[in-house]
């Protein structure tokens, strides 16, 4: 109810308008709507929001004619420019940056690593249980556990 002492339908306008409304109601909306000027200005808005909701929507384009545009504008753009090689001396400066950034032990670490590698790269092939490798590699192990303040392996790699 409002002021004027009328009960308005306002929770039934937005179905009236979408026509999902039931027969019945439907009936008692229409009889309001022929006495109340306010309700017919609001049937208008939500008559209004209908008929943008049931709007046809144009389809999705297909995925051939998507792929198809995306190539000719990536054919059709302007090419950058090839990157020059970059030098010595970019690399110097990158290192400089890094070395600002990175903690000395992790530096040592990493290398401790890498030399590992390497060693391990240019060993004979291992034996089939394997213990040669590690009794040459326990040196590199425990210097780089040292270094990265991890605590020594529990027990230690036999050489048998």
């Amino acid at each position: 109810m409002t002021g004027d002492g009328k009960r308005h339908p306002t929770d039934a306008l937005a179905e009236y308008a979408a026509g999902v409304l039931d027969a019945p109601a439907r009936t008692a909306v229409e009889a309001h709507l022929i006495a109340c000027p306010s309700c017919r200005t609001a049937l208008l808005g939500w008559t209004a929001v209908a008929a943008a909701t049931v709007a046809p929507v144009a389809a999705p384009p297909s995925s051939a004619s998507v792929v198809g545009a995306v190539l000719t504008r990536a054919a059709l753009a302007p090419q950058a420019p090839p990157d020059r090689k970059r030098g010595i001396r970019f690399a110097a400066q990158l290192l400089r940056a890094e070395l600002r950034l990175v903690r000395p032990s992790v530096w040592v670490a990493s290398m401790l690593v890498m030399a590992c590698a390497v060693a391990a790269s240019r060993m004979p092939k291992p034996t089939p249980t394997g213990t040669r490798t590690c009794s040459r590699m326990r040196g590199i192990i425990c210097a780089t556990a040292a270094v990265s303040r991890c605590p020594a392996p529990v027990t230690p790699l036999s050489d048998t």
